[in-house]
């Protein structure tokens, strides 16, 4: 009898290893699931996350585009305006020595119909 209880009780004492064993590996198993479930949303977010960052990195681009373009535009006006402001200047200029040079010539004509008379 002193011999079946002592089995009955290296049953017992294996029987708890054993549930002990399974109960840790039933929680190491719920663990990784986890962990893979959160490697998993993470690869999910990967495409959305790398969409989002290459959209703000284009519209980034295409801002300073437009005010690379913005800035051309105005430069170029203001080289126009400059252009305009240049040739009006020489315009005036060449009348002012053309009628300098009308008065001078109807002077010396002047001056020889004197000196015929």
């Amino acid at each position: 009898m002193e011999t079946m209880y002592f089995f009955l009780g290296v049953l017992t004492v294996v029987a708890a290893i054993v549930a002990g064993v399974i109960t840790w590996g039933l929680l190491k198993i719920k663990n990784q699931q986890r962990s893979i479930e959160i490697l998993q949303q993470k690869l999910d977010e990967i495409p959305r996350e790398f969409y989002l960052s290459s959209r703000d990195m284009t519209q980034h681009i295409d801002k300073r585009f437009d005010d690379v373009w913005g800035q051309f535009g105005e430069a170029r006006r203001d080289i126009h305006e400059m252009d305009k402001g240049i040739l009006e200047s020489s315009k005036s200029y060449t009348d002012s020595r053309i009628d300098k040079l009308i008065d001078t010539y109807f002077d010396m004509v002047g001056a020889k119909k004197q000196i015929i008379k």
